[in-house]
């Protein structure tokens, strides 16, 4: 993935009020969806929606920490900074996943990057009205406190999966969470990207992927590859169908 340069263009910024922003896809406000209406429409109506092509940044290491985001649609990755100055990537999110949260537990600052890894728009939550609805309501309290959870759970399981899981299997959990942020299954990332997942070099996951298309649990085209046997790949991830939703 290419190191994004400067501050990002806004192809798409607008204030969001009750059930949209102009856009034709509904406001999706993820783990904050169940609160009840006047709670929901009190976050609204300080969030902004924001569009960012491929490459953009949506934050970066550093910017002030006062919104949270709800992926609207697309695909992000969330980067740190390496000793020599590379960029390692750590997860990937998609439509209803939460990005800088941990705003949420009063770190003032962004401690990472987040690149739009394709065309990717995505909603603002003030973390300031969430803290005061949180004051107010125990509604929105637990909603916060279930999402710090997550995240909590997470970077557990990333943990535990990069000390102790094989790179065979931890690939096939990574396209399975990838899975479920496209909509025709396609999943359009190079060998490189992937490999800046996975933590692992490019000739490494070539050699995987050619196992799995081996085993029949994918498929590759020119420009994507492709889950060929759900049930068999989440088999061999030792996974099940939660997986894809638990990225």
């Amino acid at each position: 993935m290419s190191r994004p340069a400067g501050s990002p263009r806004l192809a798409e910024t607008a204030p969001v009020s009750g059930g949209g922003s102009g856009s034709t896809r509904p406001v999706t406000l993820g783990p904050f969806a169940d609160l009840p209406e006047a709670q929901r429409n009190a976050l609204l109506a300080h969030a902004v929606r924001r569009r960012f092509s491929a490459g953009q940044s949506v934050f970066r290491a550093g910017d002030p920490a006062d919104h949270v985001i709800v992926v609207q649609s697309g695909l992000v990755s969330v980067q740190v900074a390496a000793r020599d100055s590379r960029r390692l990537v750590l997860a990937m999110f998609g439509e209803e996943d939460v990005l800088g949260e941990m705003a949420l537990a009063g770190v003032p600052r962004r401690t990472a990057w987040v690149v739009a890894v394709r065309d990717a728009d995505v909603l603002m939550l003030d973390v300031h009205r969430l803290h005061a609805l949180r004051a107010a309501t125990r509604e929105v309290d637990a909603a916060v406190m279930g999402v710090l959870a997550d995240t909590v759970r997470r970077l557990t399981d990333q943990l535990l999966e990069a000390t102790l899981i094989p790179q065979p299997v931890r690939l096939r959990r990574i396209l399975l969470r990838l899975h479920r942020h496209y909509d025709d299954g396609r999943i359009a990332l190079t060998h490189a990207d992937l490999a800046e997942v996975l933590g692992a070099q490019r000739t490494t996951v070539t050699e995987l992927l050619a196992a799995e298309v081996a085993a029949g649990r994918i498929v590759k085209a020119r420009g994507y590859l492709q889950i060929a046997d759900l049930p068999a790949m989440r088999a061999a991830a030792r996974a099940d169908p939660r997986m894809e939703t638990s990225a």
